[in-house]
């Protein structure tokens, strides 16, 4: 098997809120600002063309570094406990959504390693990330062999985020811009909003032009066709204007 790697990093803020235990009103609001590193390998296991591969890679990056540029960046921060919180104080709000089972590094470590290798795409791997607290100057380190297994710390889907799920999996195994959950309150509720809710076409839009482009990019450059990979440079922002989700 061959391998080509590449390590990388984005420096994020986050507003982390806590709610009131046993109760919808806040108890808490604190920034972080964190430096996400991660590394990626692109495995070339079944007579992948150079070019495949690249294109491949590529495209994983771009998409990886999307997301935390455009819908981790400046996010609120917030656990399964602070649902009632943030449906009391922040619906009108235009900030984005990151919810993890609680509000640690530890958690938004695993989430994110496990997002990024969903946002992958096949034969390219994320095997190591790692998230720099400068408020504390400690690095959290996450690394594995195995970047499909499963994480035994993460909740699944019978029990994340809760009986009236809006999805049908987390948002750290869906392949898409977001980083929200949301549980309703009854099945009429969640008919209501999934009605309403046209997530394949929403969410997969960005993937799409960020797949667009990179073939472009790619074509138009001379030296595409020779033996060895390329990451290329990609302004998201020239393209089109990102979409915020709820």
């Amino acid at each position: 098997m061959k391998t080509i790697h590449l390590k990388t990093d984005k420096e994020i803020h986050l507003i982390g809120m806590l709610n009131v235990p046993n109760e919808s009103d806040i108890e808490s609001l604190e920034q972080f600002r964190f430096t996400i590193a991660y590394t990626m390998f692109v495995s070339q296991d079944n007579n992948e063309s150079i070019e495949e591969l690249s294109i491949a890679q590529n495209i994983s990056y771009q998409k990886i570094n999307h997301f935390l540029s455009y819908y981790v960046d400046h996010a609120m921060w917030y656990d399964v406990n602070g649902q009632d919180m943030i449906d009391k104080h922040l619906t009108q709000c235009r900030n984005l959504l990151l919810i993890t089972p609680i509000v640690n590094v530890t958690y938004l470590g695993n989430c994110l390693f496990k997002k990024f290798n969903t946002l992958c795409k096949p034969n390219v791997y994320v095997d190591g990330v790692s998230i720099l607290d400068h408020s504390t100057g400690l690095s959290y380190v996450y690394r594995t062999d195995e970047p499909d297994a499963e994480i035994e710390i993460l909740p699944d889907s019978k029990e994340w985020p809760g009986e009236f799920s809006i999805y049908d999996t987390p948002w750290w195994e869906r392949d898409s811009i977001s980083a929200y959950d949301y549980s309703c309150k009854s099945q009429e509720e969640l008919d209501n909003i999934k009605f309403q809710i046209e997530e394949g076409e929403i969410e997969h839009e960005d993937w799409k032009i960020i797949e667009d482009e990179v073939i472009k990019q790619l074509s138009n450059d001379p030296n595409f066709n020779q033996e060895n990979g390329k990451v290329i440079k990609f302004d998201f922002k020239k393209a089109n204007n990102p979409k915020k989700v709820d």
